[in-house]
C-alpha cells in the first residue's frame, strides 16, 4: 500500500497506458481496455491517413498501419492514369497491368478499356469497328464476303469476310482438252481431269466404233473370226484380244 501511495503521489499511476503512433509520434492515446486499441489503432498505427508516397506517384489511402511500412509489392487501388497510344484512358486500377511487356512489339497496346474505334483491315481493305486494344491483324472481319473466283464469279453469298470461301459452284461450259467435247461443269472443276460422259467417237484398228463413255479406256468387244495359229480352226473372239486359245 505504501508503494502504491508513493506512486500515486508521484503521478505514476493513471487510468490507462499512454501510447503513441510509431508513424505519427505526435498522435497519442490512453489505452485502458482492448476496445481502445480498436478505436484508436485499428490497423496498428493511428486513425490518421497513411499518406505514404507510392512508387506510382499516388499516396496510400489506407488508415495508418504498421505492417509493410515500405509498401513493398503494394497494390495501389487508385484509377490508372495511363493512356494508350490513341489517347484513350485506361479503366483498370493502378496496380493492374494495362499494357504488354516491353518485349512485345505490337503496334497497339493492350489496355483494359473498350473504347471503339474504326480501322482498316489490311488483308481485305474493309473498315471495321473494334476495341482500341485489338490488333487489326488478328481481327475477324465481319463484313459480307466480296471475294470472286478467277472467272469473276462471286464466291460467297452468305459468308463473312473472315470465313473461308467455298469452291465456286457456278455452272460453266468448257471444252475438254482430252476429247474436244464441250461439257457443263462447276467452275472449280478442272477440264483436264473432268470425266466426259458423251459417247466415245473413237474406232479400233478394225474400224469398229467404241460404245463406252468418252472418259473410259476403249476396249473393242466386237466378235471377229480369227484362225488359230496352231490348229487353224476358225473361232470368234473379241476384237481387242491378242492371245488366243482354241476351244475345240
Amino acid at each position: 500500500e505504501q508503494i502504491m501511495s508513493d506512486m500515486e503521489k508521484k503521478g505514476y499511476v493513471g487510468d490507462g497506458i499512454p501510447l503513441y503512433c510509431k508513424n505519427h509520434p505526435e498522435t497519442t492515446f490512453l489505452a485502458s481496455s482492448p476496445e481502445d486499441f480498436k478505436k484508436h489503432a485499428p490497423t496498428g498505427g493511428c486513425n490518421l491517413p497513411c499518406s505514404f508516397r507510392l512508387s506510382c506517384g499516388h499516396v496510400c489511402a489506407k488508415t495508418c498501419h504498421i505492417l509493410n511500412p515500405k509498401h513493398i509489392k503494394f497494390k495501389c487501388q487508385e484509377p490508372c492514369a495511363d493512356t494508350c497510344n490513341q489517347g484513350h484512358p485506361c479503366h483498370n486500377l493502378c496496380y493492374e497491368a494495362c499494357s504488354p511487356s516491353k518485349d512485345t512489339k505490337k503496334e497497339i497496346s493492350t489496355f483494359g478499356h473498350t473504347q471503339d474505334i474504326r480501322r482498316k483491315i489490311s488483308t481485305c481493305g474493309h473498315i471495321q469497328g473494334m476495341r482500341c486494344s485489338m490488333d487489326p491483324e488478328f481481327f475477324y472481319c465481319k463484313a459480307p464476303c466480296a471475294k470472286k473466283c478467277k472467272e469473276g464469279h462471286p464466291l460467297c453469298h452468305s459468308s463473312l469476310c473472315h470465313e473461308p470461301c467455298p469452291p465456286c459452284s457456278v455452272m460453266v461450259e468448257r471444252e475438254l482438252p482430252s476429247c474436244g467435247h464441250r461439257w457443263k461443269m462447276r467452275c472449280f472443276e478442272d477440264p483436264a481431269t473432268f470425266k466426259c460422259k458423251e459417247p466415245c467417237e473413237r474406232m479400233c484398228k478394225n474400224k469398229h466404233p467404241c460404245h463406252r463413255p468418252c472418259f473410259e479406256k476403249c476396249k473393242c468387244e466386237y466378235l471377229v473370226e480369227v484362225k488359230m495359229p496352231i490348229c487353224h480352226h476358225i473361232q470368234k473372239v473379241p476384237c481387242h484380244k491378242t492371245n488366243f486359245q482354241c476351244e475345240f
